[in-house]
């Protein structure tokens, strides 16, 4: 079995190779402190012209999930529409919650409307650390 930082820096080279090197360190130690055992990736298409938008209607949303979860926004570099979130949380039951709340029902309905597609997306449980 992979080794849980071995897992964590995988899926964070994976997912953002051409992006800099203290935005994944950062992002590693975040995930490190949450002990998450859940993430997602998703490769998300914006309607045309909305990409910086649909980012900026995440970013509203980042205060409301910082107890239990997480996320990082890269840009697509080949698609000027598209980007890809990497969500991570303590677990499923927290995203699920996190998504309840009365307070982001208006940033997630408005970020519906600027979603044409979700092109990819993988659910993964990042594994816990080995026994000694």
């Amino acid at each position: 079995m992979m080794q849980r930082r071995a897992f964590l820096r995988a899926v964070l080279a994976t997912i953002a190779v051409s992006a800099p090197l203290s935005q994944l360190q950062a992002l590693e130690r975040q995930m490190e402190e949450l002990i998450a055992a859940f993430c997602s990736i998703r490769q998300i298409e914006a309607q045309q012209g909305q990409r910086a938008a649909l980012i900026a209607n995440f970013e509203a949303i980042r205060p409301y999930v910082g107890r239990v979860g997480g996320f990082t926004i890269f840009e697509d570099a080949d698609d000027d529409n598209s980007l890809w979130i990497l969500d991570f949380w303590r677990s499923r039951e927290d995203y699920d919650a996190e998504l309840q709340k009365a307070e982001l029902s208006d940033l997630v309905t408005k970020q519906r409307m600027l979603i044409a597609n979700i092109k990819s997306s993988a659910i993964l449980k990042i594994p816990t650390p080995m026994e000694s």
